[in-house]
C-alpha cells in the first residue's frame, strides 16, 4: 500500500518524497525507486519471519507497536504536512 500510494502522489499530484534517500532513487527513476523500496520492506518481513520462530509473543506484539505507529507517522505527515 505505501509504494503504490508514494507512486500516485508523486506521479498525478506532483509531491516530493520526504525521505532523502528516496527521493535521489526517485531522481535516478522509478525502477531504482521501486526496487530499494520494495528490498526495504521484504528484508524487515523476512527477519519478523525468523523472529517469529524464536520469540513469537514479542514478534506479535512489535508488529501491532510497529503497524500502529506507522499508521500514527503516516497520519500526520498527510494532515499536518500535506
Amino acid at each position: 500500500i505505501d509504494l503504490f500510494l508514494t507512486i500516485l502522489l508523486l506521479l498525478i499530484f506532483g509531491n516530493i518524497e520526504g525521505h532523502p534517500l528516496f527521493y535521489w532513487l526517485w531522481e535516478k527513476g522509478p525502477f531504482w525507486f521501486i526496487g530499494v523500496k520494495l528490498l526495504h520492506t521484504f528484508v524487515p518481513l523476512r527477519i519478523l519471519d525468523y523472529a517469529q520462530y524464536k520469540s513469537p509473543c514479542f514478534t506479535r506484539n512489535a508488529c501491532r507497536f510497529g503497524i500502529i505507529a506507522y499508521i500514527a507517522v503516516w497520519l500526520l505527515g498527510v494532515f499536518f504536512l500535506g
